[in-house]
């Protein structure tokens, strides 16, 4: 006797756990549908759902279908009611990859033999209305049973009593010692479901009908051999194409504004402040140190004031005092020396003879990070943060008591701190909303020029080349946009009397007065308040050196755009007038990844893409029952067969989806490899100029008679689904026009309760 095996639901069928759930399940039926809901097995009148010609689908049998249905919604198990079906053998170990196998085989594939009950597995009508809720989708699957079992039962197709009893029929139904039902266990069973044995017989009726009626339809779909040849040839005949990106994200900086555009971006609060807020650590982030520490480690004071022995306790004073004494010592030693080199040398001698600190004690005291305030008070302490975030460059603090002892620190870099608002930020912002409003069109309007000037007769490199020549910025980019007199930026060596800024850049130049304290951008001055020298300046505002001043005139030490499309802005070196030991208030910097290899943020390059078939091999899904145990739900879903309207047999590697693109790649040749139109990515938001590089011809090899046989046997199984899908679509649409549905009352109720919670949701995650 074959076991119904709906999991360990009706295998546990007397536990009293299954009473309660299903009792309460019954409950919220009746709460939703009124007094005349379901209770029990009775025979009380239900208020009905949705009317198929003569078929009544109440909420009685939306309850069964609940009951039955797979617990999880993800679409690979959304295979029918029971489990595909009910009468499963060991229906346990079925699993959602056994399911997502299954769909990619053809039904009469022999692998049903063994797991027959795995054979509809993906046959599914198409997406419908309110199948985004539970409730909704069950009604939809009830009305599409009850509409092809109508189209089975005119066909002449009929369930028998075995096939019924068989899907209802299972193990723990029979008394062990007779062999014969016991009425008792069919009763709570039936209890459980909240349903009667007629009702569970019609459900099951329909299921058989319908699957019946899928094999029909699954047995017209042909796929010819002629077919397959020609898929195959179509996946193994091959190209691949040269192309120049045109990214406006990145080519923003080159974009050419004019003074009237940045005025009008400058009265565009809501683009300023957008792009501000896009920005922000350019504009606000806090001080920051790259501090070395020396720690003459003493007992705390906290643990003097607590020592009761008073021998013991004099001991400990002592031993602090002398800590104390040592640390400054120490301190006026390291001070002493006034120059800035020498001065960092006689710290780390310090520290290597005398820190207690072990972390940094190998490197010389040095902590190997820009470090805020709040960063050192984690780190360290309180105290030692204060007075460390307190230093400029190359100053040296006073000794700094603390629990753990005595802390001399010397700062070896600054960065300095950024506060504007994006009022004072605003002339900044504003070419960069002025270009970036401009970028799309003037990208596609430079790819078309490009374009044209290859089909000129220039090469594509060739043509690349000019460009990039005639497009190299200046180091001023603002207002007007980059010229091509200025070559690309060489980032400035760092030596000891220059200081890189930490993260790679080169000082910044041609900035406004964000401030807004009226000084001139070339005649800034501040005051620099280290403890020692006021001879040097933050790393990231480094003054010019004579060798950058030089640098600078010739034209190699100006700013370059960063790969990420941002521009820097940078202080003007050439003409900045500064004294020793002045610094650079309010400076802003856009902190830039390295320099790419061509020279300029924004230049183009020819790039190639792999080779690919006209039909790519994602469009035959995998099959058998061979999906490893690893594997993860967006694994299988990215393996899923696509549908018959489905266009990602066109897509395009790096442009997308495009079947004019396809097709013209595949027509063209060596002879004229050019694609004469510029074509856009899939979203829209990139722009390419395209030419033919290879052609590859299919090969004939042992495998090839095996794998046209594999591709027949998946593309037998997506077309049979297809074919039932489509064929279901059209009893559905011709039962709608006859007015062979109607939607009740209560389902209207429903369906308006469904659509106020999903407004609750979507009104919930917009806050």
């Amino acid at each position: 006797m074959s076991r119904f095996g709906i999991q360990s639901l009706r295998a546990n069928s007397r536990s009293t756990f299954i009473y309660v759930l299903f009792g309460m399940l019954i409950i919220v039926f009746i709460f939703t549908f009124g007094t005349n809901g379901p209770s029990g097995c009775g025979t009380s009148v239900v208020s009905p759902l949705v009317t198929v010609y003569d078929d009544v689908i109440d909420a009685r049998r939306l309850t069964l279908a609940d009951s039955l249905a797979p617990r999880s919604q993800g679409w690979w198990s959304r295979t029918r009611f029971v489990l595909q079906p009910a009468y499963a053998e060991d229906v346990q170990t079925l699993n959602q990859l056994e399911v997502m196998a299954a769909s990619r085989l053809p039904i009469d594939s022999p692998a049903f033999e063994s797991k027959g009950w795995l054979r509809f597995s993906g046959f599914r009508r198409a997406t419908q209305s309110g199948d985004d809720d539970k409730t909704l989708f069950l009604i939809n699957d009830l009305v599409e049973a009850s509409l092809v079992a109508r189209e089975a039962r005119a066909l002449g197709l009929k369930a028998s009593r075995r096939e019924i009893e068989d899907r209802i029929l299972f193990d723990g139904l029979y008394d062990p010692d007779t062999g014969v039902i016991s009425k008792e266990s069919m009763q709570n069973f039936l209890s459980s479901l909240g349903t009667t044995k007629e009702a569970l017989a019609s459900f099951m009726a329909d299921e058989i009908l319908r699957e019946k009626m899928i094999q029909l339809v699954a047995a017209t779909v042909v796929v010819s051999d002629a077919e397959i040849d020609a898929a195959w040839s179509a996946m193994n005949d091959q190209v691949r194409f040269e192309y120049v990106g045109f990214d406006p994200k990145k080519l923003a900086p080159l974009v050419p504004v004019t003074a009237e555009e940045i005025a009008v971006a400058a009265k565009d609060s809501t683009a300023i402040k957008a792009w501000y807020d896009g920005h922000k650590g350019d504009f606000q982030r806090a001080r920051a140190t790259k501090i070395r520490t020396l720690l003459i480690a003493a007992p705390s004071q906290a643990a003097i004031d607590a020592e009761a022995d008073a021998t013991k306790k004099q001991d400990m004073s002592a031993k602090r005092a002398d800590a104390q004494q040592k640390a400054s010592e120490l301190a006026t030693a390291i001070r002493a020396e006034s120059d800035p080199e020498k001065r960092r040398e006689a710290f780390t001698s310090a520290v290597s003879e005398n820190s207690n600190d072990e972390d940094t004690k190998a490197l010389g005291g040095l902590r190997d990070d820009l470090l805020t305030e709040s960063d050192l008070s984690e780190e360290i302490n309180p105290e030692v943060a204060k007075a460390a975030i307190a230093l400029e460059k190359d100053g040296l603090s006073a000794v700094v008591a603390a629990e753990t002892g005595f802390w001399l620190l010397l700062c070896d870099d600054v960065r300095i701190e950024k506060n504007l608002s994006v009022e004072q930020a605003t002339d900044a912002i504003a070419p960069q909303v002025a270009k970036e409003s401009k970028a799309k069109a003037w990208s596609e309007a430079e790819a078309k020029s490009l374009l044209a000037a290859v089909k000129n007769g220039t090469s594509l490199e060739d043509a690349v080349k000019a460009w990039n020549a005639d497009h190299k910025p200046k180091g001023d980019t603002i207002p007007g946009g980059p010229t091509q007199a200025e070559p690309p930026v060489a980032e400035k060596e760092q030596g000891a009397s220059e200081t890189k800024k930490t993260d790679g850049t080169t000082p910044d130049s041609d900035a406004k007065d964000p401030a807004g304290d009226g000084a001139n951008a070339n005649e800034v001055k501040a005051t620099q308040k280290a403890d020692g020298d006021a001879t040097t300046t933050p790393a990231e505002d480094t003054l010019p050196t004579p060798k950058a001043k030089t640098e600078a005139a010739e034209g190699t030490a100006n700013g370059a755009d960063t790969e990420s499309g941002t521009p820097q802005l940078k202080l003007d070196t050439t003409t900045l007038k500064l004294n020793a030991g002045d610094r650079i208030p309010g400076t802003i910097e856009l902190d830039a990844p390295p320099k790419p290899s061509v020279g300029f943020s924004g230049a183009l390059r020819v790039s190639k893409s792999p080779l690919f078939g006209q039909r790519q091999s994602h469009t035959f899904a995998s099959g058998d029952f061979d999906f490893p145990a690893s594997a993860t739900a967006e694994q299988i879903a990215a393996d899923r067969p696509v549908d018959a309207d489905d266009e990602q047999w066109a897509k395009v590697p790096g442009v997308g989806v495009n079947p004019e693109l396809m097709g013209r790649l595949f027509s063209s040749t060596q002879e004229k490899p050019l694609i004469d139109k510029v074509y856009a990515s899939e979203d829209g938001q990139r722009f390419y100029v395209i030419q033919l590089s290879e052609r590859k011809a299919p090969e004939i090899s042992d495998d090839t008679a095996q794998e046209k046989a594999e591709m027949q046997r998946k593309l037998r199984a997506q077309r049979q689904r297809e074919a039932y899908k489509a064929w279901y679509v059209g009893i559905l649409a011709a039962a709608e026009a006859k007015g062979g549905i109607q939607f009740e009352e209560t389902y209207k109720t429903l369906l308006e309760q469904v659509i106020q919670k999903q407004q609750r949701r979507t009104g919930a995650q917009g806050k």
